[in-house]
């Protein structure tokens, strides 16, 4: 019943020749979206390579002075072996940064997979996608294995792996 007055009303609209200039900017407005804006806007899948590049560097230099200081151990306070996590942390993203620079997309998505699937905390998200929500850790737990089922699919499916694809700017999935 809906779609049939959705289909009727169209009709009506492609009618009437008043109506056929606001169908003509609609359409236009709507291509401006996915041609002009749509490629311009960060995503949380998107990874900025000169963020990262400092970031990196900053750690490195953290990391150098516990080894010096020796201070490499388990941490009683954190419950946590703090530089072997930030020292994995700094391998894996200076491995996709490299991926990245290279423009080895099929690399860097593996790297980005095996990165996430250590651990939930690994994943952000968009930063304010789960604030509104009655549930927020079960919407972002399910955003979470949406994800890595996601990037999964696209090295099993042997797909040719660009950066649009990874960051899902592709023009159908915004439409």
């Amino acid at each position: 019943m809906k779609t049939a007055l959705v289909y009727h009303e169209f009709q009506i609209m492609f009618r009437s020749k008043k109506n056929f200039l606001f169908l003509i900017f609609l359409l236009v407005m709507l291509y401006s979206y996915c041609l002009v804006i749509l490629p311009n806007r960060e995503t949380a899948d998107s990874f900025d390579a000169v963020k990262m590049k400092q970031e990196l560097g900053e750690l490195y230099i953290i990391q150098r002075d516990w080894e010096k200081r020796g201070a490499t151990g388990f941490v009683y306070m954190a419950q946590s072996p703090v530089y072997a996590e930030r020292e994995y942390y700094y391998k894996i993203h200076n491995k996709m940064l490299t991926a990245y620079k290279e423009d080895n997309f099929e690399r860097f998505l593996h790297l980005r997979l095996h990165y996430i699937a250590k651990g939930m905390g690994n994943y952000t998200g968009e930063p304010g996608q789960y604030q509104q929500s009655p549930f927020p850790g079960k919407d972002r737990m399910h955003d979470y294995y949406q994800t890595l089922l996601q990037y999964q699919g696209y090295l099993d499916e042997g797909l040719p792996i660009t950066y649009e694809l990874i960051e899902q700017k592709y023009i159908i999935y915004s439409l």
